[in-house]
């Protein structure tokens, strides 16, 4: 999510047909966004100078479905100050997940401010697989298009439009957006257009939005709609907390934090049986232990040291773990592989633990169940006089 600010904001206004419907945006267009009045709003250099380029038009249109799947498209419309900037937007990425996402990049162009077409297309574009690290390896069905841009340079106008529709949902019923009204520069104007089923009554947490939205029915659809206009350069204080600045909303699905406790209790619940390969070398790891700590010290240095971190989140296997006898021949797994044969190990012990979802970075919202809030996995281990230990598989010496 980009870094926030509080601003003055005002209204767009929209035909009252707009936000009965969100618009269909297509190759040829958004019909609800005329081009030569994005472009007429390009600034004077001179009164930007502290700045490498302004957005023009910051503008997304999101629809969701119940069961999860969605369409999301995005635009941008950029005036480049510098050549720092050009350099920047000369080249430009989209991504998706293949196998349950569709990519359509509905136009790159770069314009003159007076509207007049410098190029219509980009002049080269690849596709290819996200980059593997060499550590931590994680391989994924991600895949990356690159764009290049020509006649890109200080002056000129970059506009992109590009859609991702998510056609298999990995976590059924759930779905989390987010959206800053703040880029951090100088933004003319800025949309947020959410179109959901009317039966459905989203989750929505607006932070400091000094502006109602406004929300429409027609057809058997709910829209939302956030506009604003004319939002300065992000200026913040030194060591000032990330909660002091705002106008941001997240939407997400009306489940409870029950039902994804459920969803990937599914996903794992085959996933904690050990072998007898498994068992022979539990024995011979506790071996010299002498105490219970003794034991879960030796059990953790073993999987967190002796397996390697690599992910195979390619499909399901981004959520679901492997199982133990995979972890085991391979030696590698990534937290939730880890988690889970350590869990698995110690049941194999008597012992009871549990698999923890949480988010690396913190920050997760109480107030908004989402799986899409996870993306690391520890295990808490319930101590015979109460309480748990918590345990990271991916911390050597912790």
């Amino acid at each position: 999510m980009r870094r926030l600010v509080l601003s003055t904001t005002l209204l767009i206004a929209f035909a009252p047909s707009l936000l009965a419907q969100a618009p269909k945006i297509t190759a040829q267009g958004d019909p609800s966004v005329r081009d030569d009045t994005i472009y007429a709003l390009a600034v004077k250099p001179g009164e930007h100078s502290d700045q490498p380029f302004v957005y023009l038009l910051d503008d997304g249109v999101v629809r969701l479905e119940a069961d999860g799947r969605a369409t999301r498209t995005y635009r941008q419309v950029i005036q480049l100050l510098t050549p720092e900037a050009a350099e920047r937007w000369g080249e430009h990425t989209f991504s998706y997940s293949q196998g349950r996402e569709k990519l359509t990049v509905n136009w790159v162009k770069v314009v003159s401010p007076t509207g007049k077409v410098i190029s219509s297309e980009p002049t080269h574009q690849q596709e290819s697989a996200a980059p593997v690290a060499l550590e931590a390896p994680v391989y994924s069905d991600q895949r990356i298009r690159r764009v290049t841009l020509g006649g890109v340079a200080p002056g000129t106008i970059v506009d992109y439009s590009y859609t991702v529709e998510t056609v298999k949902p990995v976590i059924p019923d759930d779905f989390f957006d987010s959206w800053s009204v703040v880029t951090g520069l100088y933004t003319r104007r800025s949309r947020l257009v959410v179109d959901v089923p009317a039966s459905l009554s989203p989750r929505i947490v607006e932070h400091h939005i000094p502006f109602a939205k406004q929300v429409s029915n027609a057809h058997g659809r709910r829209v939302y709609v956030w506009a604003a206009r004319e939002i300065p350069k992000l200026e913040t204080e030194p060591l000032a907390p990330d909660t002091s600045y705002g106008e941001n909303l997240t939407i997400s699905a009306p489940i409870t934090w029950d039902h994804v406790a459920r969803w990937y209790a599914a996903l794992a619940r085959d996933r904690y049986t050990v072998t007898p390969e498994i068992e022979r070398k539990v024995a011979e790891v506790v071996r010299d232990a002498r105490t219970l700590d003794d034991s879960l010290r030796a059990v953790h240095r073993w999987v967190a040291q002796d397996f390697r971190y690599v992910s195979l989140s390619l499909g399901i296997g981004g959520f679901q773990p492997h199982f133990p006898a995979e972890v085991f021949a391979n030696k590698y797994g990534d937290c939730k592989d880890k988690a889970t044969f350590f869990i698995a190990v110690l049941q194999h012990m008597g012992m009871t633990a549990y698999p923890v979802l949480l988010s690396a970075g913190g920050g997760v919202d109480r107030a908004i169940p989402t799986a899409y809030a996870f993306d690391h996995m520890i295990a808490a281990i319930e101590r015979p006089a109460g309480g748990y230990t918590f345990v990271d598989l991916t911390a050597d010496l912790v």
